[in-house]
């Protein structure tokens, strides 16, 4: 529709129609009257011959123009609603390409493009109707070979991926569709290309099927872990029971009991990969910790690398993981031997420090001279499967890990780093005011002399060699014990009314779990003390040990002190243990 036309009936529309129908008529009426004024002169008429010539050319357009009038009308109002609905739809046809979260583009046999939206526009690195130039696009010519194929043949493709140099050299993925359109008479018109960028989409679908990996491993580690801390408490109890009271245990025994605590620390790490790892802190120096991580990273790194350690005088006590911890130093010196390229140094630092609320903390330092990060990578350096490395030397995980210890310590990480001056990681554990002394590790050390009361216990274990390990302990130390392998077991037993001073229970077995043992005696308004023992953390163990003041935790694998210590701090804080 032209702008002439366009013209005259929205100037009629605007009009209305009894000031054009007036108008008009009186325009014809004039055009009327001229043109028989015209004729008269030219036919030489007479003042007698007036009213044959000039009524006609009044009345005539007086009684027909208003008829044209109005058909000219309905027609104008015609055109101009037909022309604000086209417009209207034009609009929102061209917000929706707008603000689509895809490129759209019109392509002709020719290649040009004809009409695009903005991102199809920036997709393809033109801002005309110039012939769009996808060899220059592509990465890989084969997937440019397939579209033109579509393209000149008017084919349809759907959901095809394709290797896309951006404007800035940038390699993008593209999801594409293609099909093909034709004109108002039918014949093929080119095709409408649709582009999706994916590229942050494909690396969120990887890094669910990491997390999905990672999760199947967890699961797997976990039930592994829990069955071998198992067969650790066995080898640590048994251990125990080889050495008479009163004497020093041998060297066999005290190298089998040293083998089973470094094999409790690799189910640790196997734990921590599932996230279902005890978080149980203990004082301990945090010099000697810093000498034996650099000791066991030293052979892992390069010869040009060199790794110092300095530490500063220090007094203030801290509570640690110590497996934890050095997990995490190690996550950072290995961090910064793959950053530095051939030769440097890595600086295990550590220093007392104030913060400015006047607060005390230890801090651990992993210092590096290595390229450094930049702004953008630095803000997003701890986030989890972020990684700058390639996908088969990373997995983006170790700052996550770093990062969620030291918030399980109460503390902090804080990474400082500027491109050509290295990183700077520090680690905030707060200093602990009036520290408890470190809990007693008594290895194969001798059960102590029996300084406890002799008590009725009640030992639930599935595990039979655990649990007939866990009895030969507790008789030893002069107890009663009950040994059952199940929960319903457990209540059938308490509710003969032979209630227990004490159970001790293990958390995951096949029927229930320990939980679910204390709740069920509680329902009983049985207030026995129940000591849980677990290799692994369980979600609802944390809530039930802050509701329940007669119910305490123990870690697996244990020690006989261990085991002492548990049942000795949890019959003292039970304000009226029951008698049995």
């Amino acid at each position: 529709m032209s702008s002439t036309s366009q013209s005259w009936q929205q100037r009629l529309v605007r009009l209305g129609r009894l000031r054009a129908h007036l108008v008009l008529t009186g325009i014809s009426i004039a055009a009327s009257v001229l043109l028989t004024g015209v004729f008269f002169w030219i036919f030489e008429g007479t003042r007698a011959s007036l009213p044959l010539f000039f009524l006609p050319a009044v009345l005539i357009p007086a009684t027909v123009a208003p008829v044209v009038v109005g058909w000219v009308l309905d027609a104008a109002v015609a055109l101009d609603a037909a022309h604000r609905e086209s417009s209207e739809r034009a609009n929102q046809l061209a917000a929706v390409l707008g603000t689509a979260p895809v490129g759209i583009a019109h392509v002709a046999p020719d290649h040009r493009l004809r009409n695009a939206n903005a991102l199809a526009r920036a997709l393809l690195g033109t801002d005309g109707n110039d012939r769009v130039s996808w060899s220059a696009l592509f990465v890989r010519h084969e997937e440019c070979a397939v579209l033109l194929d579509a393209i000149a043949h008017g084919e349809s493709l759907r959901d095809v991926r394709w290797s896309w140099n951006d404007r800035d050299g940038r390699t993008r993925l593209v999801r594409g569709h293609v099909a093909p359109i034709a004109d108002g008479r039918g014949q093929p018109d080119g095709s409408v290309v649709i582009f999706e960028d994916i590229t942050e989409l494909a690396a969120l679908e990887a890094q669910l099927a990491r997390t999905q990996h990672l999760d199947v491993a967890g699961r797997l580690a976990g039930g592994l872990a829990h069955d071998f801390n198992n067969l650790l408490t066995i080898i640590l109890a048994s251990t125990a029971s080889l050495t008479r009271r009163g004497e020093a245990p041998t060297a066999e025994v005290e190298a089998i009991d040293d083998a089973a605590k470094r094999g409790a620390r690799l189910t640790r790490r196997l734990l921590s990969i599932s996230r279902r790892d005890l978080h149980a802190p203990v004082v301990e120096p945090l010099g000697t910790l810093l000498t034996e991580t650099a000791e066991l990273v030293r052979p892992a790194l390069r010869s040009g690398i060199r790794l110092e350690v300095e530490r500063a005088p220090h007094r203030a006590p801290v509570a640690i993981d110590r497996d934890a911890l050095q997990q995490a130093l190690i996550n950072l010196v290995m961090n910064a031997h793959d950053a530095i390229a051939e030769s440097g140094s890595i600086r295990l630092t550590l220093r007392e420090a104030r913060d400015a609320a006047g607060s005390q903390w230890l801090v651990l330092g992993v210092h590096d001279d290595g390229p450094g990060m930049t702004p953008a990578v630095l803000a997003r350096a701890v986030e989890p499967f972020y990684s700058t490395k390639p996908t088969h030397l990373g997995t983006g995980l170790g700052l996550s890990i770093v990062a969620d210890t030291m918030r399980r310590h109460g503390g902090r990480l804080e990474l400082a780093s500027e491109p050509g001056r290295g990183t700077d990681a520090t680690l905030w554990l707060p200093r602990i005011a009036d520290a408890p002394a470190a809990a007693p590790r008594g290895g194969a050390a001798p059960p102590a002399a029996r300084d406890a009361p002799t008590m009725a216990l009640l030992l639930v274990e599935d595990e039979p060699a655990l649990r007939e390990a866990t009895e030969r302990i507790l008789r030893h130390l002069g107890h009663r014990v009950t040994g059952v392998e199940s929960v319903a077991e457990a209540l059938r037993h308490v509710d003969t009314g032979a209630t227990p001073d004490l159970i001790v229970s293990d958390v995951m077995m096949p029927d229930a779990t320990g939980i679910d043992l204390v709740h069920a005696l509680r329902a009983r308004g049985c207030e026995v003390p129940v000591l849980l023992v677990s290799g692994f953390a369980v979600a609802d163990l944390a809530r039930e040990l802050s509701a329940n003041t007669n119910v305490a935790f123990l870690p697996k694998p244990w020690t006989i002190s261990d085991l002492q210590q548990g049942m000795r701090a949890l019959m003292e804080t039970t304000s009226e243990p029951a008698g049995g």
